[in-house]
């Protein structure tokens, strides 16, 4: 699965980020951020812990990586992830 740079994902009205982190963190629900092309261009502490405490392979909790293909991947591997 190919990894992008997430910086070039981040649409224009969330371009600072950085403001936004604290308060996705205080939300406890799992949250990414997806751009328009399903690309993850950041995620909460919840979602971080989660992706830690199911062995996720990638410390970022999958920044850069496309969700859709992801779902996509797991579905075609799992019958019960499947719609």
């Amino acid at each position: 699965m190919k990894k992008v740079d997430a910086s070039d994902a981040i649409p224009g009205p969330v371009k600072h980020l950085d403001q936004w982190g604290p308060i996705l963190d205080a939300i406890p629900s799992h949250i990414a951020l997806l751009d328009e092309e399903g690309i993850i261009f950041a995620v909460n502490e919840s979602w971080q812990r989660f992706a830690q405490e199911n062995a996720y392979p990638d410390p970022s909790g999958g920044v850069g990586l496309n969700y859709l293909e992801i779902i996509e991947d797991a579905a075609a591997q799992d019958a019960d992830a499947r719609p």
